[in-house]
C-alpha cells in the first residue's frame, strides 16, 4: 500500500491547522512536508510534484523567516 501520500497529506493538514492557529511551527512542518512531496515525486515519477514541492518549500522558508522577526 502506498502510505506515503496519506502521511504527507496528514502532515499538510496539520500544517494548515497550525497556520490557522498562527503558530510558527506550521512553516517547519510545511517545509518538511514539501521535501517529502519532492521525494515522493521522484520515487513515483510524478514530475509535477517536484515543481510544486520546490515552490512550496520556498514559500515555507519565506514565511518562517518573516514569522521569526
Amino acid at each position: 500500500m502506498d502510505y506515503w501520500s496519506f502521511v504527507l497529506a496528514g502532515l499538510g493538514l496539520l500544517q494548515l491547522w497550525l497556520a490557522g492557529s498562527e503558530l510558527r511551527a506550521n512553516s517547519l512542518i510545511g517545509g518538511v512536508t514539501s521535501v517529502g512531496w519532492f521525494v515522493y515525486g521522484v520515487q513515483f515519477e510524478q514530475w509535477g510534484f517536484l515543481i510544486s514541492a520546490v515552490v512550496f518549500f520556498g514559500v515555507h522558508v519565506r514565511n518562517y523567516v518573516r514569522w521569526s522577526k
